[in-house]
């Protein structure tokens, strides 16, 4: 099991950056707004490069603690050729895994959100910083919650209600009937990151050995890496083909399907015993 402390520092953590996210995401509908295209998005890249590298500075200054078990060092080799036995040897772990691919295929219309907006509201650059203040609150509140409840309950419960908060954004958008209804989808679509930005690691650490979890979470990022970049890419074809309706409830029943799995099909991992490898 994860100690308590890491847990609640990661929904604090990414609370208090959410919160600082408000001011940034008001100042985004300033800029467009006040300045001609293409200077405002050339203002906001030069902005968002200079935040990022300022928050390389604690990067940098962060010291890692020691780990409490080390592995013996193995070839690179051998290494590989026992990936496969962790699949094998971990079947809750395996069922997570094709959870979260259904969640993340349900997330191929989180960047069209606005476009739609823009186009069947006519948004213009006010009430995108609006949403986009929206969003970034959400996440601010959200991450704390999630944090408590995945300190007290485990993170397949935060994982489980990420996931159908991320159905019903997409669906509250294809059913909006006003611009005023968006703000619904943008409060959910914050939850439903958030949710993810606070358990989607810690969960992983929680199914394998403390020497373990460096491999779970390679492994875990390498085999989903394939369908987070594949959703945006189907969810841009399918606009494009078949219309944002389409789109949007394609992505509803994915992000809704990949919740009942994760809630019957998965056992949380905390309760569960650790696999051994043979």
């Amino acid at each position: 099991m994860i100690p308590a402390a890491p847990r609640v520092w990661s929904g604090v953590g990414h609370g208090i950056g959410a919160l600082m996210a408000i001011f940034g995401a008001l100042l985004v509908g300033r800029i467009l707004d006040g300045y001609a295209y293409p200077n405002n998005f050339a203002l906001l890249f030069v902005l968002a490069f200079l935040a990022t590298c300022i928050s390389f500075v604690g990067l940098a200054l962060n010291r890692e603690p020691p780990s409490e078990v080390v592995k013996a060092r193995v070839s690179t080799r051998h290494y590989f050729r026992q990936l496969p036995s962790v699949l094998r040897a971990n079947a809750n772990y395996r069922r997570f895994f094709v959870s979260r691919t259904v969640i993340l295929m349900g997330a191929m219309a989180n960047g069209f959100f606005i476009i739609y907006g823009r186009e069947r509201f006519e948004l213009d650059g006010a009430a995108i910083g609006l949403l986009t203040a929206v969003l970034v609150a959400s996440q601010a509140v959200m991450s704390l919650a999630w944090g408590v409840i995945g300190d007290r309950a485990g993170h397949k419960i935060v994982l489980t209600g990420a996931a159908f908060a991320l159905a019903l954004a997409a669906l509250n958008t294809l059913l909006a009937p006003s611009q005023g209804w968006l703000m619904l989808s943008f409060i959910l679509l914050g939850a439903s990151s958030s949710g993810d930005a606070v358990s989607g690691l810690n969960i992983i650490l929680e199914f394998a050995a403390p020497e373990d979890r460096p491999t779970y979470i390679g492994l875990t990022n390498t085999l989903l890496a394939p369908t987070i970049i594949v959703a945006p890419i189907l969810g841009g074809w399918l606009a494009t083909v078949a219309g944002f309706p389409t789109l949007l409830a394609i992505a509803t029943a994915f992000a809704a399907t990949g919740g009942v799995l994760l809630a019957v099909w998965v056992h949380e991992p905390r309760r569960q015993p650790l696999p051994v490898r043979t």
